[in-house]
């Protein structure tokens, strides 16, 4: 059974800091032991839920592991990509839905901008 942190204490500190250099290596759907691992820092979120149709049941809640606002959620045997938007209940009641923009690894090449010039 996985226990949470799933990850550094020193990366979630620069995480919530934002000093970390790579929030894209943290933040959002990676794999983990079996399964996977969402995590999210969303500072402003008393409640966190994972909500996914492609799950039975498609609402998961996310455990705050850092009181700044980081949270993670486990999903075994669930495997990439996975389709995903977060419900957020902030600490005065109001509910929001919201997309992760970390649902979507960004994108590098070997491409510069300079090349468009040659």
């Amino acid at each position: 059974m996985a226990t949470f942190p799933t990850i550094h204490p020193d990366a979630i500190t620069a995480i919530v800091s934002g000093v970390h250099g790579a929030p894209f290596d943290v933040l959002g759907a990676h794999p983990y032991e079996a399964g996977l691992v969402v995590r999210a820092f969303l500072p402003q979120a008393a409640v966190l839920e994972l909500l996914t149709p492609t799950l039975d049941p498609p609402e998961r809640p996310m455990q705050r592991v850092h009181w700044d606002g980081f949270f993670e959620v486990i999903l075994p045997d669930v495997q990439l990509p996975l389709r995903y938007h977060f419900r957020l209940t902030t600490f005065g009641g109001e509910t929001h839905l919201l997309e992760d923009p970390y649902a979507v690894p960004p994108t590098h090449t070997d491409y510069h901008p300079n090349q468009m010039a040659e």
